[in-house]
């Protein structure tokens, strides 16, 4: 008896040990995977799922309603991200989910009380219904076109994953800091020689049909000085080209990467976002 509650005792540790060192390998979106596909292509400060100290596991997704041509209307959050997202995809198959690029979220801060909201049993749908009001769900519905014929023009999509993606350009970190140093040299931003961090992490948001790739680039920059040292956080968005260039001079610094709307579309506008490459 004593030998099989030995044996028991460490089939369980083996097993813990291995879900433990999986960490994001887990297969977040499995249950959802044409809902998360669409929300991690386009917002830029999600990471692709929760955590709670070392321990990683899937986003909450919850339906909230679909329309009479099957478009999806659903909520989307991470814990340890700081907002809640609201989200359209226009239609999916087995291989593809479709929505309108940029304008298929809605992103609300959570607030200082999100814990112990979230201790509670909470019901997520009256929750929305508290976070957006009848006439803001209605200008995001008729800005997705709810209700009316799918527009496949105004469509994009991309594969269904259950993983977020990671790019293909694969740029080093030592690439994308000389691209951050050059964004700071244009701007009259002093660089000290011990900087070690201008690419703290970066984050592949999505690419285009040609091969560009979107990241956010989360970039330290130390400021020393005799009397002080004082780190100061930038995020970066970049759009890196197939051959791994970058033009510079298009490189945007957001104060938040969960409210950078606007600056999404106009990295792409300035690198000719989906058009063929010369």
């Amino acid at each position: 008896m004593m030998k099989k509650t030995k044996l028991l005792l460490i089939t369980v540790i083996l097993v813990l040990s291995v879900f433990l060192s999986t960490g994001c390998r887990i297969e977040y979106g499995s249950e959802y995977p044409d809902l998360c596909s669409a929300t991690w292509v386009n917002l830029p400060g999600v990471s692709g799922c929760s955590f709670n100290g070392e321990i990683s596991y899937a986003p909450t997704v919850l339906v909230l309603e679909t329309d009479k041509e099957g478009r999806t209307l659903f909520f989307y959050q991470e814990d340890r991200n700081p907002y809640w997202h609201i989200l359209i995809i226009q239609k999916s198959d087995d291989e593809r989910v479709y929505y309108y690029p940029d304008d298929c979220y809605l992103s609300y801060p959570k607030g200082e009380d999100y814990w112990s909201v979230m201790s509670e049993e909470v019901d997520v749908k009256d929750m929305v219904h508290n976070l957006i009001s009848d006439e803001e769900l209605s200008a995001f519905k008729e800005l997705n076109d709810w209700d009316q014929p799918i527009n496949d023009e105004k469509c994009e999509s991309t594969d269904l994953v259950t993983r977020k993606a990671e790019g293909k350009n694969n740029p080093s970190e030592a690439r994308l800091e000389d691209y951050a140093l050059a964004y700071y040299e244009s701007r009259d931003i002093y660089i000290h020689p011990k900087n070690m961090n201008l690419a703290r992490s970066s984050r592949y948001i999505t690419c285009d049909s040609y091969g560009r790739e979107l990241y956010l680039i989360e970039s330290w920059v130390e400021n020393y000085s005799i009397k002080s040292e004082t780190t100061y956080y930038y995020n970066l968005l970049m759009v890196i080209m197939p051959d791994g260039s970058c033009d510079t001079s298009t490189i945007i610094q957001v104060d938040n990467p969960h409210e950078c709307r606007d600056a999404v579309k106009q990295i792409k506008l300035d690198n000719n976002w989906n058009t063929p490459i010369n």
